[in-house]
Order: C-alpha cells, then structure tokens, then sequence
C-alpha cells in the first residue's frame, strides 16, 4: 500500500470516529439576578449632588433594543457622613437623581456612605473617602499649531499643551487630568459658553513620589479651519483632580476597556466598589485653569 493511499484511508476513519464520538448534552445554565447600579462622583467643589441609578442586564437575557431604558427612578438614594443622612430625589428633567450641595455639604477627608434601595432588588451600598488635599497646577502653556485634515488637505487648528504639579509625599496618590475646549460664539455678539472634552488622563504617583509631575499631549480644536476658529471666544480648560482610589480605578478601567474599533481587543472588566451591585461611588478635590487663545 502506497503512502498517499495510506494517509487517505487513516483521514477518513479519524473523521468516522471523530463523528461517531460526538454526543449532545443538554445544560442547564444559572440565571443571573438582577442588580442595583449606581453611579455617584462627590467633591467639595460640587454645587449639586448626583447619582445615576440602572437595573443590571443579565448576560442571557433578551438584548435591549435602541429604545430600551433600564433607568431606575423610584429608587431611595441616601447619602450620609456618618452623622447626618440626606434622601436625594429623581429630578425628571435631568433623569438622574439630584439635590443642592448647599443642603449637604461635602468636606475633605469625610468618609461617606451611598445607599441605594429599589423593591425587588438588594439594597447596595459604597463608601469614599474625599481627599484631603487639592491640588494646584505649578505649570500650564498652550501652543498653537496646525494639522492636516486627511480627508480634505486642508490646515486644521491644533493645539499642544503641557501642565505640571507638585505631587504629595509619603501618599499614595491617584489624580485625573480632564481637559475642555471651552467656546462661545462672537460672530454677531457674545452668546451662551458651551463646552466638550478633548482630553482625559488618570495617574498615580508610583515611583515619582513627592516629585513634580509633568505631563504634556495634544488636544484638536472643535472647528475644521481657522476661519471658523475666529468666530468663537475659545478656551482650553484644565481640570486637576485629587481623586479617591475608587474613582481612578474606574475610569482607568474604562479607559482599557475602550478597545475602539479593534477587533482583536481584550475585554476588561470594568471595576466596582458597589456591595452587592455594579457601577462606582467615588470622589476628588480639585482645581481648574482656563487659558484663553
């Protein structure tokens, strides 16, 4: 028997085997309980308080159509310090669950507790320490520059900035770095500021302890060409944020986890500090700068 008839006949019974092998078994998978979740960002620099709350969509359940909404807005929100404890409202025209710092101040180095009922599901809670210290920029400059629009050829504004600060020793210490392009509209007399973010960043201070921290990127401009640049009163804005643990390792798992339009990008889990649910309960102290250009 040649070699070529051999491999031919030893193909096709491993494919009879193969298949003969093959058998079905029925599984039962466990249903998953719906959950609480709750997102609440606190600071002393807050003029309102809120709180976003959902119901959690189980791995196997029916897939949410576009105009699905799995807001929750019967829910008893509190937040207390300890002390004194405050139910915040749903407020409908923000869709979300609001109430004025005025009526309940938050103060560094607090430790707060958020708690989250709704009937039928199990009540979560979340706890954060605002830190103490607020950080200020040592450093910030703005350069403009131009790129190329690489669908039209044309020169687009650009912009390149750099900010240092000076980080806290003997700490460890997480801080966000949140930048806006600030505009308002001149072309026939100045009009309402609006504004969108260009740039987010979020740092430890492992290994640089103490030190100065330097970061520099880039930021696009809102507008296309430099004519419709000069019809508005641009700014950037630089927001520095001393942020609690929780807060930065939420939004660094965020930031992972956005794998874009890379199909061969690794899913993260996004983290949590909800007890018994999802989402993130955490706070900062921070400062701002706006440079005008």
């Amino acid at each position: 028997m040649n070699n070529r008839l051999f491999l031919s006949i030893l193909t096709t019974i491993m494919l009879i085997t193969l298949a003969s092998c093959e058998d079905y078994v029925d599984v039962e998978i466990p249903g998953q309980q719906k959950k609480i979740v709750a997102f609440c960002f606190i600071s002393p620099q807050d003029t309102m308080l809120r709180a976003v709350v959902y119901q959690s969509v189980p791995l196997f359940d029916s897939i949410l159509s576009y105009d699905q909404n799995t807001s929750i807005t019967n829910a008893m929100v509190k937040l207390s310090d300890g002390i004194n404890t405050v139910q915040i409202p749903f407020n409908d025209f923000e869709s979300k669950y609001v109430i004025s710092a005025n009526a309940f101040p938050i103060t560094a180095g607090t430790t707060y507790t958020l708690t989250v009922e709704v009937a039928g599901l199990q009540t979560v809670t979340a706890e954060t320490t605002v830190p103490v210290q607020t950080p200020h920029f040592s450093y910030t400059n703005l350069v403009q520059t131009t790129s190329v629009n690489q669908g039209s050829g044309e020169l687009t504004p650009a912009y390149n900035f750099e900010v240092k600060w000076n980080d806290y020793p003997n700490e460890a210490n997480f801080y966000g770095l949140n930048v806006f392009h600030q505009y308002t509209y001149i072309g026939g007399g100045i009009g309402e500021s609006s504004a969108y973010p260009v740039y987010n960043n979020y740092i430890n201070d492992n290994g640089i302890d103490g030190n100065e921290i330097s970061h520099s990127a880039s930021a696009d401009s809102w507008f296309s060409t430099p004519e419709q640049d000069s019809l508005f009163q641009n700014a950037f804005v630089f927001y520095l944020l001393n942020c609690s643990e929780d807060y930065y390792r939420y939004h660094r798992s965020v930031a992972n986890g956005a794998g874009g339009s890379d199909p061969f990008s690794e899913p993260t889990i996004v983290y949590t500090n909800i007890n018994n649910g999802l989402g993130c309960f955490g706070s900062f102290n921070g400062s701002v700068v706006a440079i005008e250009y």
